[in-house]
């Protein structure tokens, strides 16, 4: 008897834009992965308080407003696989 062993592929990140960078305050965050997953999206300033925290899933396109002074801030995202962090630039 013949038997195939499959391998499990994990779910893994293969691109995530912020865009545009820099912004006035309105820009989009795009995750694409192979599978579709709910993730958790904080916006953190440089003193590490959270300014915005929301929800999403990966493979669509969300527009985000951050009514926030202008600065540096983070982008952090994630979801049960993974943790991605990505800086954007607020400008007035």
């Amino acid at each position: 008897q013949n038997t195939m062993a499959v391998k499990n592929i994990t779910n893994s990140v293969t691109q995530v834009d912020v865009y545009p960078n820099p912004n006035s305050g309105y820009f989009n965050l795009l995750q694409k992965t192979l599978q579709d997953e709910a993730i958790a999206i904080q916006i953190v300033d440089k003193e590490g308080r959270i300014v915005k925290s929301l929800n999403g899933n990966t493979n669509s396109d969300l527009l985000i407003h951050l009514d926030a002074p202008p600065g540096i801030y983070d982008v952090i995202i994630k979801s049960s696989k993974m943790n991605v962090v990505k800086k954007i630039v607020v400008h007035g």
